[in-house]
C-alpha cells in the first residue's frame, strides 16, 4: 500500500488519508470552532438573527413543506430550463427576504431547487436581479397552471 507524510506533523499514514488521527481530530475541532465564530458573529446582526429565527420556525417549516409537495419534491427550473427531471434539496425565495419581507410565506415566492441550481440562481441574481426574478416567477407560474389541480 502507498504511504505519505501527514500534512500536520509528518507522520507516515496511507495515502488516501490527509491526516493521522491525531491530526483529523484537531482539524475537526478547528473547523467546529470556526464554525462557532462565525455563526456567533452572524447573530449578532440583529437582522440576520431575525432571518436565521425565522427559518426555524414552525410556520417557515409548514411552508416548505407544502413547497415541496406542490413541486413533486422536483426542481422546476432544471424541469423547465434544463429538461431535465432532478430531486430539489432547497426551497428558496425568488424575491429575498431582506427585499421582500412580506413575502416570505408567499408559495408563489418560492421555488424549489436543487443545490447546485440554487446556487447558480443567487449567481444570476447578482447578475440580472430584476430578469431572475422574472423569470423564477414566470417559471412557478408556468407550472402552477400545469399541475396546480392535480
Amino acid at each position: 500500500m502507498l504511504k505519505k507524510c501527514c500534512n500536520k506533523c509528518g507522520k507516515i499514514i496511507d495515502y488516501s488519508i490527509m491526516h493521522c488521527d491525531e491530526c483529523s481530530k484537531k482539524v475537526q475541532e478547528q473547523k467546529r470552532q470556526r464554525h462557532r465564530e462565525y455563526k456567533a458573529k452572524r447573530m449578532a446582526d440583529n437582522k440576520e438573527k431575525i432571518l436565521q429565527e425565522f427559518y426555524v420556525s414552525k410556520e417557515w417549516t409548514k411552508v416548505r413543506d407544502n413547497v415541496k409537495v406542490r413541486c413533486f419534491y422536483l426542481d422546476i427550473y432544471s424541469y423547465y430550463i434544463l429538461g431535465a427531471i432532478e430531486n430539489g434539496k432547497t426551497v428558496h425565495h425568488i424575491e429575498p427576504l431582506r427585499n421582500n419581507w412580506g413575502s416570505r410565506l408567499d408559495c408563489d415566492n418560492l421555488i424549489y431547487l436543487t443545490e447546485s441550481n440554487h446556487q447558480l440562481i443567487h449567481r444570476m441574481l447578482d447578475k440580472d436581479y430584476k430578469g431572475t426574478v422574472k423569470m423564477l416567477q414566470g417559471l412557478v407560474y408556468r407550472w402552477n397552471k400545469e399541475f396546480g389541480n392535480i
